[in-house]
């Protein structure tokens, strides 16, 4: 039994540390958007990404709706990432109150 637990979180952290490599092999932190759009829709803010602080918590919101809502489970990656997330611009929605994401 301790063996499979200890075996789930490693496997979950070496999961996490390929992620985090992915992104900083993509250059994450010199991500910028090509063409910048913002609408503002009652409390919430449509955008493009603007910064790779932005596109993280995109990645990372793209992560739990793909592996916890489609999956039915968190033990993917921390972010959701491919080759093409540095080609492309990512919208994002923004609850203007609070700050936080809320779709992408």
């Amino acid at each position: 039994m301790l063996n499979a637990i200890a075996l789930n979180s490693l496997t979950r952290v070496s999961s996490t540390i390929q992620s985090m490599y992915r992104l900083r092999q993509n250059r994450i932190h010199k991500f910028r958007p090509k063409i910048e759009i913002q609408c503002e829709i009652g409390p919430y803010l449509l955008k493009t990404v603007s910064s790779s602080k932005e596109l993280k918590m995109a990645l990372r919101l793209r992560h739990e709706v793909f592996y916890g809502e489609m999956i039915g489970s968190q033990e993917g990656p921390g972010f959701d990432v491919d080759e093409y997330d540095f080609l492309c611009d990512h919208l994002i929605i923004v609850h203007k109150k609070t700050d936080a994401l809320v779709g992408t």
